[in-house]
């Protein structure tokens, strides 16, 4: 029995989430920290090799990253 849904039932639910919605449980991981890639695009032509997060919030980000 697993607590919680899968990744893959949970975005293809239909259903949007807030961070007040989801509860993230440390767990063991049977591969390395390294072989997690956080890298995006920004388009089909630009890479980015280290993960991009902001938030409209000041709190988070302000002017200076804009």
């Amino acid at each position: 029995m697993e607590d919680g849904y899968t990744a893959e039932k949970l975005f293809n639910s239909g259903f949007s989430y807030t961070y007040d919605d989801l509860i993230f449980l440390p767990h063991y991981i049977d591969f390395a920290a390294d072989d997690v890639n956080l890298s995006s695009s920004l388009s089909r032509n630009i890479p980015l090799s280290t993960p991009f997060v902001a938030s409209p919030m000041d709190t988070v980000s302000e002017s200076a990253m804009a």
